[in-house]
């Protein structure tokens, strides 16, 4: 159960299994039960059979319960009752079926629309090839939305076979990324990488939340057609990824003093894309301190908001010990070009904020002017500036991220007016920034 980490987050949570919901048994606590009775976690309701079940019969059950919740928007409650009445091959078998939960709740999928449009280059093809540009069009249900939708792209479904029962499995992800939305239409695209697999079961969603009104909304393109065969006019490849690596905060600089549990962003970009499918070989991968264990991290990569050439990794790094430590990071495009890229940093407990390098640029100062330092944490900076006999003369108060600073410096008192030529002390104080 300590593996629910979905607060605010709660699904139905499903199990067409054996005995799942045994509420009944004297010894334990069925996994149904559990699920629902965690504290803002695990499920909002769960459906599952008390006694022994079998596939064939939880098969047909489940399909009639799933369109009753899904197509027909039907309560839960009224759904597993619906379901149970229409699928009577086996009446035995659904009586072991209850429901944890509210019955008039309702599982409200997005409204749908599925008038996507693909546009490539050559309009008699319906079928999109790997290193092949997509362009994409399409609108939302209602009127007048506008702000960011979020765009995913999917091969074709794997198919196979538990048993006697043919299963599918979603296609692999080959895009995910963020697109603008004015009047309820929005356009996007991808580059179809190399790690396909063909089919014509693909899949392209574009998902939007409307937090005025608390609705959210999907516009689909289904089935797509998908071929990982490069055809002759396919671009070249303009070369390996670049890739631009930060610890803490995006005024990092290498060698930079940063907290034990910083943060990696990982600036990606490609003039073909980049490889997100995570196929065997080609996942984006972090290596910390020349680990012969690299940790995949694709799954934390999205594109940033429309474009289908640079996108952001942001990775937490948890518990590194104090002192110096390097991390790599080895992405590659779409046409499977491997890049790498690596920094180093100094790690040390945050208890306490440090603050290292004081410098004042140009020394001495003309016209203008930068105050610098490393900072380990984000903090409320107060710059003061005394003279030499202590007398406080310019007060700067500002509020910085972790890492390498520049405060600007005009030479000037908290008058205007400007300093003379003489040696001033420089006092920074550093306060922890409220969450």
């Amino acid at each position: 159960m300590g593996r629910f980490q979905n607060p605010d987050m709660l699904p139905l949570f499903i199990t067409a299994s054996c005995e799942v919901s045994a509420f009944d048994h004297w010894a334990y606590e069925s996994l149904g039960q559990k699920t629902v009775l965690l504290d803002n976690r695990g499920a909002i309701a769960s459906v599952g059979a008390t006694r022994k079940s079998f596939p064939d019969p939880n098969h047909g059950l489940m399909i009639h319960f799933l369109a009753n919740i899904v197509n027909y928007r039907n309560p839960v409650g009224y759904s597993l009752a619906n379901a149970k009445l229409r699928y009577t091959q086996s009446t035995i078998n659904d009586e072991m079926y209850i429901l944890f939960g509210d019955p008039n709740l309702r599982i409200t999928p997005p409204e749908r629309d599925s008038t996507m449009t693909i546009i490539t280059g050559n309009e008699s093809r319906n079928t999109l090839h790997s290193r092949e540009l997509a362009r994409l069009q399409g609108r939302f249900s209602a009127m007048g939305l506008s702000g960011e939708a979020q765009l995913m792209a999917y091969d074709p479904l794997r198919q196979y076979s538990i048993g006697h029962i043919a299963v599918s499995q979603a296609g692999t992800k080959i895009f995910d990324g963020g697109v603008s939305v004015s009047n309820s239409e929005f356009d996007g695209g991808f580059y179809v990488p190399d790690d396909i697999i063909s089919g014509n079961t693909g899949l392209i969603t574009a998902y939007h939340w409307d937090a005025a009104n608390k609705k959210d909304y999907l516009s689909y393109y289904h089935p797509l057609a998908l071929s990982d065969e490069v055809l002759p006019d396919a671009p070249a490849n303009d070369g390996p990824p670049t890739i631009s690596l930060y610890l803490g905060s995006y005024d990092f600089r290498e060698g930079d003093t940063v907290s034990t549990s910083p943060t990696l962003y990982a600036k990606i970009s490609d003039g073909n894309g980049i490889n997100v499918t995570g196929s065997a070989g080609h996942n984006i991968l972090l290596v910390i301190d020349n680990s012969l264990q690299p940790i995949p991290i694709t799954e934390y990569f999205s594109y940033d908001r429309d474009s289908y050439t640079s996108g952001t990794i942001v990775y937490p790094l948890q518990n590194l010990s104090e002192g110096l430590h390097t991390v790599q990071v080895i992405a590659f495009d779409n046409f499977n070009l491997p890049a790498v890229q690596s920094t180093s940093f100094i790690a040390r407990k945050s208890a306490a904020i440090s603050l290292e390098n004081l410098l004042v640029y140009p020394n001495p100062i003309k016209k203008d002017g930068y105050i610098t330092f490393i900072i380990s944490e984000s903090a409320e900076i107060t710059l003061d500036v005394f003279t030499m006999s202590g007398r406080r003369i310019r007060r700067i108060q500002t509020q910085v991220q972790p890492g390498f600073q520049t405060i600007p410096f005009d030479g000037r008192d908290d008058m205007g007016a400007k300093l003379a030529n003489n040696t001033y002390f420089i006092r920074v104080r550093a306060k922890k920034r409220r969450r």
